[in-house]
C-alpha cells in the first residue's frame, strides 16, 4: 500500500522547456485516517484538465482525490528566473487555493521567483 507521504507533492512528466507555458492542476489527496496532502500535476498544453486529474486518480487510486481546479504555469528558468500561475481550466475551473499551489512550486524551485497572476 503506497503511504500518502510517499506520493510526490508535485510531477511533471517532463523536463520542464524555456518560455513554453503549461498546464496545471491542483488536488487534495486524502486517506481513510484523515491523512491529507496537496499536490501539483503539470503537463504539456496539448493535454485537457480532466486528463490531467484523471492520470492523477489512476495514481492515487488507494486515496480520496479531490480537484482543487487548475490553470497555466510558465516557466523562464534563464534570465528572468520567474515562474507565473495564472488562467483557469476550462474542465475544473479556477484554482481555489493558488497559494497552496505557489508554496508547492517554491519548494521545487527554490531559486526561481514564483509570481501569481489573478
Amino acid at each position: 500500500m503506497l503511504s500518502i507521504d510517499n506520493l510526490p507533492e508535485y510531477a511533471c512528466p517532463e523536463k520542464l522547456g524555456e518560455e513554453l507555458v503549461y498546464k496545471y492542476i491542483l488536488a487534495k489527496v486524502s486517506n481513510e485516517d484523515g491523512d491529507e496532502k496537496y499536490v501539483v500535476r503539470v503537463t504539456r498544453p496539448n493535454i485537457d484538465h480532466g486528463s490531467s486529474l484523471a492520470t492523477l486518480e489512476r495514481e492515487a487510486a488507494e486515496f480520496k482525490v479531490s480537484s482543487f481546479g487548475g490553470g497555466r504555469i510558465q516557466f523562464k528558468p534563464r534570465g528572468e528566473a520567474v515562474i507565473t500561475i495564472f488562467g483557469k481550466s476550462a474542465d475544473l475551473g479556477p484554482d481555489r487555493a493558488r497559494d497552496t499551489t505557489a508554496q508547492i512550486i517554491k519548494r521545487r524551485f527554490d531559486e526561481l521567483y514564483v509570481q501569481v497572476l489573478v
